[in-house]
């Protein structure tokens, strides 16, 4: 394996080693795994480790930057779901009470057309958009003049 491919790898020989530092880098690690890593290279800093730490730190704190901005997403999409599910909730119920008042309305219209059956029944003759106020009112106008 090439040493610039595999930051990780340079000074390492054993293709046993390899693949055991390959199975550790799986592309699911979680943000402490790669800090653990980042702080035992900086432990293993020194002046001649210094260009190949520069590197590898470089990596391993942009990998950081992924796992973090995949971890937000994550956290804003749990949250949108929690505002989607409390407007769901709050809709459900507002549709709730308007069924209640479309069922409560429903049975005031059916008793007001009972009420203007029985008084078309009676002989009240009055026009058709009249009410009894109608009739006060043009008795006032009698009472004024």
């Amino acid at each position: 394996m090439n040493s610039e491919a595999h930051a990780v790898h340079r000074g390492t020989t054993s293709d046993c080693e390899r693949t055991r530092i390959e199975d550790k880098m799986d592309p699911n690690r979680y943000a402490c795994t790669v800090l653990e890593e980042a702080r035992a290279a900086l432990a293993k800093l020194n002046l001649v480790t210094l260009p190949f730490s520069k590197r590898h730190l470089a990596t391993l704190l942009e990998e950081l930057q992924t796992i973090v901005n995949r971890m937000e997403a994550g956290l804003e999409d749990k949250s949108d779901y929690s505002y989607a599910r409390d407007r769901l909730r709050e809709t459900r119920a507002k549709l709730a009470d308007l069924k209640a008042d479309e069922g409560r309305l429903k049975a005031e219209i059916k008793a007001l057309k009972a009420v203007v059956k029985d008084s078309r029944g009676t002989s009240e003759t009055q026009e058709p958009n009249s009410t009894v106020h109608d009739d006060e009112d043009s008795s006032l106008k009698g009472v004024l003049q």
